[in-house]
């Protein structure tokens, strides 16, 4: 079925999708741009590896992944360089991974791990829970579980339990 379309599509002048070939130069490094609205994490660096959070749950990118678009969840973003693993949390956000080895993060919050405060993430825990046994509307219901989530992985990734 695919072969036919591309077939068909090669015909008539359609875009038909790359493959991967084998006599291909490889990248040895990913290039890294991971931003938020308020600061540019990396800009063009090269990195290692990416680890991040989806709805499917963890994944890693190295250099020449196939491409990809995720939506990310609130979670720990590892970036690997050499032996250093620098971690950051991210609320939410998208990653896309392009060919030529480049990695695109762009994230609502991204604050480096050690910056955290696990007593302000209890504290916001604890009032989403109370929160959502208040709720009345979908719409209460719905803001409430965000805060747990966004706090269960807030406390997660102080723990080192969030990878």
């Amino acid at each position: 079925m695919l072969r036919s379309f591309l077939s068909v599509a090669s015909r008539r002048g359609l875009a038909v999708p790359a493959s991967r070939g084998y006599a291909e130069v490889v990248s040895e490094k990913l290039k890294l741009t991971f931003a938020s609205p308020y600061d540019v994490v990396f800009k063009n660096a090269d990195v290692d590896a990416v680890n991040v959070a989806s709805p499917a749950g963890r994944f890693g990118i190295q250099p020449n992944h196939v491409p990809i678009i995720s939506e990310l969840t609130p979670g720990t973003v590892l970036v690997t360089r050499g032996t250093d693993v620098q971690k950051y949390f991210v609320s939410s956000g998208i990653l896309s991974v392009h060919p030529g080895s480049i990695c695109h993060i762009s994230a609502i919050e991204a604050i480096p791990v050690e910056n955290l405060d696990k007593v302000s993430a209890v504290q916001g825990l604890d009032q989403a829970n109370r929160d959502l046994a208040a709720a009345r509307t979908d719409a209460e219901k719905s803001l409430a579980q965000i805060a747990i989530d966004v706090n269960q992985a807030v406390i997660a990734a102080i723990d080192g339990t969030g990878f």
